[in-house]
C-alpha cells in the first residue's frame, strides 16, 4: 500500500501509519476467481496527493460517499460502505 500510494499518488506512508478497515472477499463475476480487496487507511502522510499515472487516470477528486461519480468499481461502493457502517468485512458474489 505504501508503494503503491508512493507511485500512484507521490505521498508518502510509513507502512506503520496504515491500518487495515475493510476486507473484502469477491467472487469476480468476469473470471470466476475469488479474490480478497484489502482497504487501508493512513493515519498520516506526507507530500502533496497528485495523479503520478495520468495515462491509468483522467483525474483525482474527492467526492462525498453519497454522491460518488459514475462509473465507480462495484466492489470499491460495496467496501465503502462497509467502511461507513463500521463493517470489517463484506462478502460479494458468492452464493448465499
Amino acid at each position: 500500500m505504501a508503494r503503491e500510494a508512493r507511485e500512484e499518488l507521490g505521498i508518502d506512508i510509513d507502512p506503520a501509519d496504515l491500518t487495515l478497515v475493510h476486507v473484502l472477499h469477491d467472487l469476480d463475476a468476469d473470471d470466476g476467481a475469488g479474490r480478497l480487496q484489502l482497504f487501508f487507511a493512513p493515519t498520516k502522510y506526507s507530500g502533496q496527493v497528485e495523479n503520478k499515472e495520468p495515462a491509468k487516470c483522467g483525474e483525482l477528486r474527492w467526492w462525498p460517499l453519497d454522491a460518488l461519480p459514475d462509473p465507480v468499481v462495484d466492489y470499491t461502493v460495496q467496501a465503502l460502505a462497509g467502511i461507513a457502517a463500521g463493517r470489517a468485512l463484506s462478502v460479494r458474489g458468492f452464493p448465499a
